[in-house]
């Protein structure tokens, strides 16, 4: 079994992770760079995940300052990571 190791350590190729965030539990990838929306700069490189909490570059410094809903701290994001468990047999 696995065990969680530093998010420092986890794979940035895009391999999807188990990743615990002081939020909890999410699955989450590296992404490099996405590319800005007008109405979405700051896109930058970052943890991306299922739940909005591990999006990164979303500061008022990457021009998020209108709406507090388009914020996300830099606390919520990844400290720890394991590898997904292999799925099922005949799946």
């Amino acid at each position: 079994m696995s065990k969680w190791q530093p998010i420092e350590t986890a794979p940035r190729d895009g391999t999807r992770i188990l990743a615990w965030t002081p939020e909890g539990h999410d699955i989450v990838w590296w992404s490099d760079l996405n590319r800005d929306l007008p109405q979405e700069p700051g896109n930058n490189p970052g943890w991306w995940g299922f739940c909005w909490h591990t999006v990164p570059g979303r500061t008022r410094e990457h021009g998020f300052g209108v709406d507090d809903d388009y914020i996300w701290p830099a606390q919520n994001q990844p400290t720890h990571w394991m590898p997904l468990p292999e799925p099922p047999e005949g799946t």
